[in-house]
């Protein structure tokens, strides 16, 4: 359906802006999937406020800040998702194509088949199901239903199913990502349920209060920016994430699990933890990215020491919001050596390309204080590499004259040693000397994506030397 390749762009503290060939990246998004069960009678009423109360509820359970090394949303995952499973190829500006993973375009009026035909009329069935009827007897299954269903994805999802002989209806909140730990994962689900629940009995009808697309643009801004979301509420009331969830919802929601009959102290343990993430703005995304900020100034790279972080503190099962903050700790030669090359490489890099001429080679490396200029297509593959000696050796003995005009294609290496970032940092440095050279593209699927060179091991040497001066 798509008809290529993938291209993800979500702008952030930084940006990512990357083309993948197949539908995995959407394996990045793990999440955590809440069902309420509705009468059908009742259905649009509670659809409405669930997709109401589902800004504040992410705020404040955001948990995937980062992808790939870069600081995107707080909740990459809502951009991230919708992308990675968009069919949609690219048309005319004129006429707009829905995605299949969205907010949805309206309210609903009346009755939970306004989603069902909504979403037949825009999407193609991609999925072929068993076309035998069920018995006349039987509740039906629609089996053709669910399937269809399966393959559109709203970020509030109806669902239909029979359960012992009977049918139901469910609302499927997808908006929810995993952790950090399972306690956090439980506090959010009874803040939603018992929001959703409570805002039945405070709003009789959303509709009246305030406009769909304030609400669509709600759950943006809170994927976006967490609890510092800027919210438009109920009667034109403009406040952020953070102050809603504080002042009005939690009452609302704790009131909500009360009719529930959820047991007193229950509500009160989960509540409080969210209330206590929000007071503290200590969701998992803000925990992440303060890590980072310390860990990024100690370790290199500072994923694996993130990541073990983490991991520590989730088999504690404590709350997000009462984590300690991590302290850098000192990786030993042998670990930091066991490390493949991909850790070790720079990635942001100054390039050049075959027709740009010598001065600017030399006009680079003095002002970035380089030795080594990667060349590469428009592509951005590697075709070639300029060093510094390759320019000394050229001006020394060049009759051109004006040898500053002379492209780069005449005097680059072409024949070139690369490695793959998978490839283990002690291989990488026999192989740079083995081959005698200085510096080492790192190069995945033709396109160049680092490099390193001797200056970023000599740190690891000097360490060694050190280690075995004091044993």
């Amino acid at each position: 359906l798509r008809g290529g390749a993938y291209r993800i762009f979500i702008k952030g503290i930084d940006e990512i802006n990357i083309e993948h060939h197949t539908v995995m990246l959407e394996a990045c998004n793990t999440s955590f999937q809440l069902h309420l069960q509705v009468d059908p009678a009742r259905f649009a009423r509670i659809y409405n406020l669930a997709l109401l109360a589902l800004a504040p509820l992410l705020a404040v359970a955001t948990n995937s800040p980062l992808l790939f090394g870069r600081r995107l949303w707080r909740e990459t995952r809502i951009a991230l998702f919708q992308q990675s499973v968009d069919t949609r190829r690219p048309g005319s500006d004129y006429r707009f194509f829905a995605p299949r993973v969205d907010f949805g375009s309206g309210w609903v009026e009346d009755s939970v088949l306004e989603i069902y035909r909504d979403d037949v009329a825009r999407f193609r069935a991609v999925l072929a199901a068993d076309p035998e009827a069920d018995p006349p007897s039987s509740t039906p299954r629609l089996r053709a239903l669910q399937l269809f269903n399966s393959t559109v994805y709203r970020w509030l999802r109806p669902c239909y199913g029979v359960a012992d002989g009977r049918a139901h209806l469910r609302i499927e909140n997808r908006v929810l990502p995993a952790g950090p730990t399972p306690v956090d994962q439980i506090a959010n689900a009874a803040f939603w349920y018992g929001l959703v629940l409570g805002l039945e009995d405070e709003v009789e009808d959303p509709r009246a209060h305030i406009r769909f697309d304030d609400v669509r643009g709600n759950f943006v801004s809170a994927a976006r920016f967490g609890l510092g979301a800027p919210l438009e509420w109920l009667d034109g009331r403009q406040t952020n994430a953070r102050e809603l969830i504080g002042d009005t919802l939690l009452p609302i929601a704790a009131r909500g699990l009360r009719a529930a009959g959820i047991d007193a102290a229950d509500a009160e343990r989960y509540l409080g933890i969210v209330a206590a993430r929000s007071e503290s703005r200590l969701t998992g995304s803000e925990w992440q990215l303060r890590s980072l900020a310390i860990l990024a100034d100690r370790e290199t790279p500072p994923w694996a020491p993130l990541t073990e972080a983490i991991w520590e503190r989730q088999l504690e099962n404590r709350p997000v919001h009462e984590w300690e903050l991590p302290e850098p700790r000192t990786r030993t030669i042998a670990e930091r050596i066991a490390r493949h090359v991909g850790a070790h490489m720079k990635r942001d890099l100054v390039t050049v390309q075959q027709s740009d001429p010598v001065s600017l080679a030399i006009h680079l490396m003095r002002w970035k204080h380089i030795r080594h200029l990667p060349v590469e297509d428009v592509e951005q593959r590697l075709v070639g590499l300029v060093t510094r000696s390759t320019l000394f050796r050229f001006l020394a003995t060049t009759d051109r004259p004006d040898p500053s005009l002379v492209p780069l294609s005449e005097i680059m290496q072409a024949e070139l040693v690369t490695a793959p970032p998978d490839l283990p940092v002690s291989e990488a440095i026999q192989l740079m000397r083995g081959r005698g050279v200085s510096s080492l593209p790192i190069v995945e699927d033709e396109r160049l994506v680092g490099l390193v060179t001797e200056r970023d091991f000599l740190g690891l040497a000097a360490d060694a030397l050190l280690a075995s001066d004091r044993s």
